[in-house]
């Protein structure tokens, strides 16, 4: 790769602008994010596997793994109120789903 191309490359990288801290809440919101689509992707399995699977229900938790996906997606990790929101509605959304509230 010639100079000129590479550096061309590296002049779309933009410089960080988050501290450590705010890169390992980016994590755990992202985490979180993820945990909440694996219980949607277990319960939108288990409803697809039925007999006479509710299309109603399969629907319901395959919007709600697009939505996690879309959150993952969207999420940045220099807007620190954002990850924070995140990090909070889900982890909320996991103790629903782990207390069995759907």
């Amino acid at each position: 790769m010639a100079d000129d191309e590479s550096q061309s490359e590296l002049s779309a990288v933009r410089p960080f602008t988050w501290s450590d801290d705010d890169a390992v809440d980016f994590e755990v919101a992202l985490d979180t994010i993820s945990r909440v689509l694996a219980a949607c992707s277990a319960r939108y399995w288990a409803e697809r596997r039925k007999l006479e699977p509710n299309p109603v229900v399969v629907e319901r938790w395959r919007a709600e793994q697009i939505g996690c996906a879309r959150a993952s997606q969207a999420l940045r990790a220099d807007d620190q109120e954002a990850v924070a929101a995140v990090t909070a509605r889900y982890r909320q959304r996991l103790r629903e789903l782990a207390s069995g509230e759907e």
